[in-house]
């Protein structure tokens, strides 16, 4: 199990998974996850992409097997990015391919803007530029804010309500529901309360225009989170982006749509690598 020790002394977990020829090096392809997940979110997605790249997918402090240290203080931007560049530096590499799900395409858009010479490309999943307040006001789910209904409800609750009201569609399958639920309610409450103000008070739209690498957006064709607004300051903001609506009003399209997604994703990094990628 790999971790990789941060410039504060903490150990964060990631996970790598890597089929490729073994007598070639192949370009690294960091997944981040959104929030209150870690990497085992990504089990749809990885054997897509692990037939072509070294996949690396690190679990946020706080989350998964990482450490937190001292999550209500320590769980912010400058400390996840240093983490990110640990676990970049521990694998390896000198830069990555960045793919980020919501608010891991928020990190995966601050660390292009702000260590440019550590991200080669990056890809974003329904990434917004900061949650805006009508979204926190709606995981609030009719208490004080956001904070107070995980408190109140509790994880696991919260989580199957937010399920419900952006993420997935009707009709999505209640055992997938469960599981990304059950897995959300593993987490540490005080973690959780952690994230909550680091991702409600995030908002990378002032360091967009300082991305250089090429990107890749996957979007909905309508998103409450990450809305026909956002995608458009994104759109004007960063010089080299290409975006693509998938046919889905709902959040989770790397969960709904893990095979497109990955083939988008595959083959814009080897457009970048210089290499066909066919399978």
């Amino acid at each position: 199990m790999p971790f990789a020790t941060s410039r504060d002394g903490v150990r964060v977990h990631y996970e790598v998974h890597d089929f490729t020829d073994p007598w070639t090096k192949p370009p690294v392809l960091l997944l981040q996850h959104g929030f209150g997940r870690n990497c085992a979110y990504w089990y749809h997605m990885a054997p897509y992409l692990a037939r072509n790249f070294r996949v690396v997918c690190p679990s946020m402090r706080g989350f998964g097997a990482s450490e937190g240290g001292d999550v209500a203080t320590g769980l912010n931007l400058d400390n996840c990015l240093a983490d990110l560049e640990a676990i970049i530096d521990d694998v390896g590499a000198q830069t990555v391919h960045f793919a980020g799900e919501s608010m891991g395409g928020i990190l995966g858009m601050a660390l292009a803007a702000l260590q440019p010479d550590r991200v080669r490309t990056l890809s974003l999943m329904t990434a917004p530029l900061f949650i805006r307040e009508e979204v926190q006001k709606t995981f609030a789910f009719g208490h004080a804010s956001w904070a107070d209904a995980i408190e109140k409800l509790g994880v696991y609750e919260w989580a199957q309500r937010a399920n419900g009201a952006t993420r997935f569609p009707p009709g999505t399958s209640p055992e997938l529901i469960d599981w990304y639920a059950a897995e959300t309610g593993k987490n540490r409450m005080d973690a959780m309360l952690a994230l909550v103000k680091f991702a409600g008070t995030a908002n990378v739209s002032p360091l967009i225009d300082r991305i250089r690498c090429p990107v890749l957006g996957l979007y909905p064709q309508a998103s409450a989170v990450a809305t026909d607004e956002q995608q458009e300051q994104i759109r004007k903001g960063i010089r080299d982006i290409r975006i693509v609506h998938l046919p889905s009003a709902f959040h989770m399209v790397w969960v709904l749509h893990p095979g497109v997604c990955a083939r988008h994703i595959s083959h814009f990094v080897a457009e970048h690598e210089g290499f066909a990628c066919m399978e």
